[in-house]
């Protein structure tokens, strides 16, 4: 079994290792880099821009549209069918509603994605038609990411932008049929920890995930000074998982776990 990250081979050195605590371990060092970002900061600092909100905005619709559509496409298959939620997480709606707040009638015809967004676009289609199980990665990567930080970025955004209280604009934060982020983030986990995977699959599914929290700012198309997570121009897009675009902070171990111990 090859292993990402030191950091969490301890987690796939045995068969019964959770595949929830697995993502958790193999996403956290890029969560951090995302936080540290400049554009983090300037969240937890309480700095929002309405344009970056709207480009924001406008990669997420992108990308829960080809999301909640394969998901949608492959709801019954046996790896899917467990985490498939669509009352409690589905945010295509909600998103092109912010959409219409910020762009008006017609913001369909005025919004584009990114090149990288095209590409993570690509890539969850790919993974849709080809390896739908790959797709677990991707959805805990946003939904669960989306949930846990979207009541602060809620907040912060409705504040300094002064939105409606009524919570026009902000939508896509609000997740209505969900009473107890905490309870259902609970419940989540457990049903991915309930998807019967061998090991390969797991590592292969955390490989898919590494690095997806930190791509998302790359998503923007604008250069940040000091942001050196990835850089776009060195980017090999052919090789997915997305993970091998690390330039120079993807951990360059990929051996086996019993090699290791």
């Amino acid at each position: 079994v090859k292993c990402l990250n030191f950091k969490f081979f301890f987690f796939v050195s045995t068969s019964s290792a959770d595949l929830s605590e697995m993502l958790l371990a193999g996403t956290k060092e890029s969560h951090t880099k995302t936080e540290i970002s400049p554009l983090g900061r300037d969240f937890y600092r309480g700095i929002v821009k309405k344009d970056v909100l709207k480009v924001s905005l406008q990669t997420l619709y992108f990308i829960y549209s080809a999301m909640e559509d394969e998901l949608e496409r492959n709801k019954d298959h046996p790896y899917l069918a467990p985490i498939y939620f669509p009352t409690e997480l589905y945010r295509r709606e909600a998103l092109a509603q912010d959409l219409q707040y910020f762009y008006g009638a017609d913001w369909e015809s005025l919004i584009s994605p990114s090149a990288a967004t095209k590409l993570w676009v690509k890539r969850i289609r790919e993974v849709g038609k080809k390896d739908p199980g790959m797709l677990l990665a991707h959805c805990y990567v946003r939904y669960i990411g989306d949930l846990s930080g979207g009541h602060l970025l809620n907040n912060v955004a409705k504040k300094v932008l002064k939105l409606p209280a009524t919570g026009e604009g902000l939508k896509f934060y609000t997740f209505e049929g969900i009473t107890s982020q905490k309870g259902f983030k609970q419940l989540y986990r457990s049903k991915l920890n309930e998807v019967d995977l061998e090991m390969e699959t797991k590592v292969s599914i955390v490989e898919e995930a590494f690095s997806l929290p930190a791509i998302f700012l790359h998503c923007f198309d604008r250069p940040q000074k000091n942001l050196n997570l990835l850089q776009l121009d060195d980017m090999k897009y052919a090789d997915w998982p997305i993970a091998a675009f690390f330039a120079g902070e993807l951990a360059t171990v990929a051996t086996s776990v019993h090699k290791m111990l």
